[in-house]
């Protein structure tokens, strides 16, 4: 699944073109499940925010992720969060780490047996994604997971979350 959709955003970097921005979001729309009810308009949207120059910093850009996912239908504005950190991931994978409910709940469980919330709210993640990324960065240094990339661990996040899911639904009454 990575495979494919990292196989397609290299084959085409760029966001400039309409048409090729269209395949990378229906297919990640796709791929996982984020929810665009307007696809096209989401391609148009990306295009017109000419997103590539503000890809190739050197940090991530909490404001570019959440232009992103701000995305105007018909006068009701829909915010995209999970879609639009994840669409900056796959042309970024070193800067921009994956956001979605699950892998923050259970990076909040880790975290506090960690001691390392004095820079990040976990309540603040789904709404500052600076905030999310250096809780992400703490989460790295405080398991001494530093060789592993920002897709391995949110993997591994996500992964474990799933299981923890799946106990829960198993162990209920």
């Amino acid at each position: 699944m990575d495979a494919g959709l990292t196989e397609l955003f290299t084959v085409m970097p760029g966001n400039a073109d309409v048409g090729r921005v269209l395949v990378k979001v229906a297919a990640l729309n796709s791929i996982y499940a984020t929810g665009i009810l307007a696809t096209t308009r989401m391609a148009h949207h990306i295009v017109d925010l000419g997103v590539d120059a503000r890809l190739v910093g050197e940090q991530s850009d909490a404001d570019l992720v959440e232009q992103i996912a701000r995305l105007d239908i018909d006068g009701t504005v829909r915010r995209n969060y999970s879609f639009a950190t994840k669409y900056c991931s796959f042309h970024r994978p070193d800067l921009y780490p994956f956001y979605d409910s699950l892998v923050s709940g259970v990076s909040n469980t880790l975290l506090r047996q960690g001691d390392v919330f004095t820079v990040t709210r976990p309540a603040s993640w789904g709404r500052d994604y600076d905030a999310w990324c250096q809780a992400v960065r703490d989460f790295r240094e405080c398991f001494g997971l530093t060789g592993f990339s920002l897709r391995q661990i949110d993997k591994y996040l996500w992964k474990l979350a799933k299981q923890r899911q799946a106990d829960q639904w198993l162990n209920r009454e």
